[in-house]
């Protein structure tokens, strides 16, 4: 008797928690002084952020509560009186923050303020993949809660395969400008607010805080189609193509350092993933079942009830094949 149908291998965990401590003793050591102690704190400073052989000054304070967080970074520009403001944060279950950058500030500076605070800096245009995919994400206005009965409609994405073997995405800071890049923001600013802000006009900083990733794991293969978890999102390679592409990245988590991604399985064609699904309080996680055609960019959802047992088999691949061709509008 041959194999049976792909199920979700919850073995990846244990060495997720092995590749996960290293990056907890990088991302406690990197952190600033404030945003370790967990209350308001400031630091202050001063040194040449533009280049023009003039210091700035600067203060960083930090502030939050049990799901939020905010730095606050005041610049002045040759140790002036004239302050340069930027406040950037948000939701612990997020992984990308924006602010906007204050009217009159220089590019050069601005640059050189990201570079020593937010880096590393990369143009919209070379964005990571996973980043990509959070954009798509975060313009997409349609709610993205779990279905309790049956699928949800399908939500679309853009597929965007590289060669190679899946990798870690990087920290990345975005300074968007002109146009169509603050269109974006505005429409960013919207999806990422905490209780009304930020609220976005002209250039703005968009960060992306991918360590929250944690690592990279091997959690399923079959059929030429190998899948990749990390604490919250999936990547995939097509083995017989040698190209591999981000076809899944959490937005709905309450706070990041608790993993949602618990096992996945593919057929080939399919991938499912098995998620828990936060509340606030971290109480009483729910179950989520995601399954994606990494080919075509599209996936669907529903709620999983505590005690089911779900495989990718032939009926669900089935169902959900169905579920997927119901709206071809499906953003």
């Amino acid at each position: 008797m041959g194999p049976g149908p792909p199920t979700g291998e919850p073995s990846w965990l244990a060495r997720l928690a092995l590749a996960l401590l290293p990056w907890v003793a990088l991302i406690a050591a990197a952190a600033p002084t404030a945003a370790r102690a967990g209350q308001m704190q400031e630091e202050r400073g001063r040194g040449d952020l533009d280049g023009d052989g003039r210091p700035e000054c600067w203060r960083l304070t930090w502030d939050g509560g049990t799901g939020y967080g905010w730095y606050t970074l005041e610049v002045r520009a040759g140790c002036d009186k004239r302050v340069a403001r930027i406040s950037l944060g948000g939701s612990f279950g997020s992984f990308c923050e924006i602010a906007s950058l204050p009217a009159g500030l220089e590019p050069r500076l601005a640059e050189g303020i990201v570079d020593r605070f937010f880096g590393p800096r990369r143009p919209l245009t070379d964005a990571d993949g996973s980043l990509a995919w959070l954009l798509e994400r975060y313009r997409d206005r349609r709610s993205r809660s779990v279905a309790r009965r049956g699928w949800t409609q399908p939500f679309r994405y853009t597929p965007r395969w590289q060669a190679g073997t899946p990798a870690m995405p990087p920290t990345q800071a975005v300074i968007l400008r002109g146009p169509e890049e603050e269109h974006l923001a505005r429409a960013l600013a919207r999806a990422l607010a905490v209780n009304g802000e930020p609220r976005v006009r002209g250039p703005a900083l968009l960060v992306y805080r991918a360590h929250n990733h944690a690592a990279l794991v091997e959690a399923a293969s079959n059929g030429g189609l190998t899948v990749y978890l990390t604490a919250h999102g999936v990547a995939v390679r097509d083995d017989a193509r040698g190209l591999w592409s981000w076809a899944y990245v959490g937005t709905d988590q309450w706070k990041l350092r608790f993993p949602t991604t618990t096992s996945a399985a593919t057929d080939g064609r399919l991938v499912a993933i098995e998620r828990t699904v936060q509340t606030e309080g971290g109480s009483a996680p729910g179950r989520e079942l995601v399954v994606i055609d990494p080919r075509a960019g599209r996936f669907v959802a529903r709620e999983l009830a505590p005690r089911e047992h779900w495989s990718l088999d032939a009926s669900m691949a089935r169902a959900v094949r169905e579920a997927l061709a119901r709206s071809k509008g499906g953003s």
